[in-house]
């Protein structure tokens, strides 16, 4: 069986040793905010192997940890971390060299020219209005990429994609009133006295 290759990929990971494979460093995730530096160096460190003379390693981490559940709880922190080697590699060395599973690593399939961009804009939810809009200061690229310049040349983009994003829930929503209308659940004065519906 041939081995998958990748180059372009994503993973995100909770900040819970048992997710990865470092050793006497998993200490760190007992206390990521403190130890958060640490782990975006290891997590580059170990990447960096890869780099050649002609072509460089590029990466964008940061740490979700104002996302929330559709209940409002926040969910757990986590990081993202986007990634293009310099060539193609195996994923089974990739993950191995991360310490962590490969099943956590997603990559493009087929010819999904879009993957990159879209996975860079997830950084800071650039293209998802309704989830925490995070800081271009809080991804970390260590320099092998201009972030900044990524997310200012993409704005109009995001716009559109924003409103095509938000034009949907509110659709949705609709429909899950109307529902609720049909099977008697709510009613109109209740509409009405409630701004979020």
């Amino acid at each position: 069986m041939r081995k998958q290759k990748i180059r372009c990929f994503v993973f995100e990971q909770y900040f819970d040793s048992e997710f990865w494979d470092w050793d006497e460093k998993r200490s760190w995730f007992e206390n990521w905010e403190e130890n958060k530096e640490k782990i975006f160096q290891e997590i580059y460190d170990r990447l960096k192997f890869y780099d050649t003379s002609e072509k460089q390693l590029k990466i964008a981490l940061i740490v979700h940890d104002k996302d929330r559940k559709n209940n409002g709880q926040l969910i757990e922190a986590h990081i993202h971390v986007y990634v293009e080697l310099p060539t193609h590699r195996s994923i089974e060395l990739v993950a191995d060299r991360l310490g962590i599973s490969q099943h956590f690593i997603d990559y493009p399939k087929g010819r999904n020219n879009y993957f990159p961009f879209n996975q860079k804009a997830y950084l800071i939810h650039a293209q998802q209005p309704t989830k925490h809009q995070y800081e271009i200061s809080e991804v970390e690229t260590f320099e092998t990429m201009d972030y900044e310049k990524f997310i200012l040349d993409n704005k109009d983009d995001f716009l559109k994609r924003s409103a095509t994003v938000r034009y949907r829930e509110i659709n949705e929503s609709l429909d899950l009133i109307f529902d609720k209308v049909l099977f008697g659940q709510i009613t109109y004065d209740e509409i009405m006295e409630d701004d979020s519906l």
